[in-house]
């Protein structure tokens, strides 16, 4: 869902750079989950499995599989043989007494808009761009957050949302609650999420830590990218302005301004689409709750590719790990009975899912949004109208947030206007974090059902009818309703 500026020398309306410091935190690593496999290998041929207890081994001998990955005592990933007709044995397998259920793997896909221009004239982003200098409010301070660009900080579409007045009323700015975003990573080292990550999860190598989004990029491009991305960050803002960069294309949705010096050690890389993705997701989460603590969760290729095993898996593991709320800004076409059941898992838990309605502009479903037991986001713009590529219908979408021409952290120190669902959905997953500390059932679902009846009660319905679900994300309004049920 990542769509960002690439039109060349217009430097005021393209990706923004700013030259600033970092500090070097990396997580410490968690207890990974069991196993790992070849992602690699090709998924048309593997078969999520559930057996009952005892059954596994025979039924590997049985229908021929082998064992990939097993995630419990129940949950196993399996390949079947080379050249079976993978819908005949799973009729087959799916009558067994043994078996308790059983599906074909899919991917799950970071969905991205056409190569089109976007509104570039945007009064609101405009404001923001021309934006130097750093603002101070209550929850930026004592953060990395109180030294950044006011372009980022003080945005358009925290205005809108009242989002910054909703963090001045917030007691706690998110302190003590936990997000994890399900994505490709974050870049652990940039300033907007230095102080802000927790151990996460890269599965697609198998390891517990920083779940680096650089690791996306291939081997022999990464060392000299990073190097040559971070160098960069010398620049200013005014230098930037007075356009003494240049725009470096590393594909149809993705541009990046560099000093002309620089472009050069970059020449005939090819960088993955989604590099950015991720980080992008972090930073507005980050940006509306800043005292949350956020664990990233690398699942998706540089390619924007997520397989149902991982998925699936990494939301047991937010989970078990202690996450209040479950960032994904992904979709697939067809739901899973594995996947139901993990998001089932988390409510039960009391965990709040939050996923991106996705950028088809239209009406058609896409999971994990359009299940029940999650936030479904739309995306609407600055003048409150729903945004042209974003879905809609009340089958998919509970609520909408800005997705349109925001600003958000970019890897290597950057900063990245975007476009797309997928970056309205950490701001309704931060206002989720803003009012979890104010609610005390003890029964974790109906902590869960409190918070969100007032998350939806309070949002501003605009004239979309049920197009966009209960309404636009109101922050300011969720939080008083929270606190004494009145909203202003």
């Amino acid at each position: 869902m990542l769509k960002m500026l690439c039109s060349r020398r217009n430097l005021t309306t393209t990706i923004f750079l700013m030259g600033v410091g970092f500090l070097v935190s990396i997580p410490t690593a968690a207890t990974p989950p069991p196993g790992h496999f070849d992602h690699s290998n090709s998924h048309n041929n593997q078969l999520l499995l559930r057996a009952n207890a005892g059954s596994l081994q025979a039924l590997q001998g049985r229908y021929e599989l082998t064992l990939l990955q097993q995630r419990d005592d129940d949950l196993v990933l399996v390949a079947a043989a080379q050249g079976v007709d993978m819908e005949t044995l799973g009729l087959t397998m799916d009558q067994d007494a043994d078996i308790e259920s059983v599906e074909p793997v899919a991917l799950a896909s970071l969905p991205r808009r056409d190569a089109v221009e976007p509104a570039l004239s945007s009064p609101g982003l405009q404001r923001n761009l021309q934006r130097s200098g750093a603002m101070t409010r209550r929850c930026l301070n004592s953060t990395a957050l109180e030294h950044m660009w006011a372009g980022f900080t003080d945005q358009w579409a925290l205005d809108v949302t009242r989002l910054h007045t909703a963090q001045v009323a917030s007691p706690a700015c998110g302190a003590g609650v936990t997000v994890a975003i399900i994505d490709t990573g974050v870049d652990p080292l940039h300033p907007v999420l230095v102080d802000a990550l927790v151990p996460g999860f890269d599965f697609l190598s198998g390891q517990a830590g920083s779940a680096s989004e650089w690791d996306a990029l291939p081997p022999e491009a990464r060392g000299p990218t990073e190097e040559a991305l971070r160098a960069s960050a010398t620049q200013s803002v005014q230098q930037i302005l007075e356009g003494n960069g240049d725009i470096v294309v590393l594909d149809s949705a993705l541009g990046v301004i560099l000093d002309p010096t620089m472009t050069s050690s970059l020449e005939g890389e090819t960088l993955d689409s989604y590099f950015g993705h991720g980080t992008m997701v972090a930073g507005l989460l980050r940006l509306a709750a800043p005292a949350a603590d956020i664990m990233p969760l690398r699942v998706f290729d540089g390619s924007g590719s997520g397989h149902l095993y991982d998925i699936v898996d990494a939301i047991y593991y937010a989970v078990d790990h202690g996450a209040d709320i479950i960032n994904m800004s992904f979709s697939m076409d067809q739901s899973s009975k594995e996947l139901k059941r993990a998001l089932k898992y988390a409510r039960d838990n009391g965990v709040v899912a939050v996923a991106a309605a996705g950028n088809n502009g239209d009406q058609s479903l896409v999971f994990p949004a359009a299940d029940g037991r999650v936030v479904g986001v739309a995306s609407t713009t600055e003048t409150d109208e729903l945004s042209d590529f974003s879905s809609f219908g009340a089958s998919l979408v509970k609520l909408a947030a800005p997705g349109d021409g925001v600003i958000s952290a970019f890897p290597g120190d950057h900063y990245a206007a975007g476009w797309g669902t997928s970056f309205a959905t950490p701001l309704v997953a931060g206002t989720v974090a803003l009012l979890l500390p104010l609610y005390d059932s003890e029964a974790p679902i109906q902590r869960v059902q409190e918070l969100l009846r007032d998350l939806l009660l309070s949002s501003d319905s605009l004239e979309l009818g049920n197009l966009i679900g209960r309404g636009r994300l109101d922050s300011l309004a969720a939080l008083c309703q929270a606190v004494d049920g009145t909203c202003q």
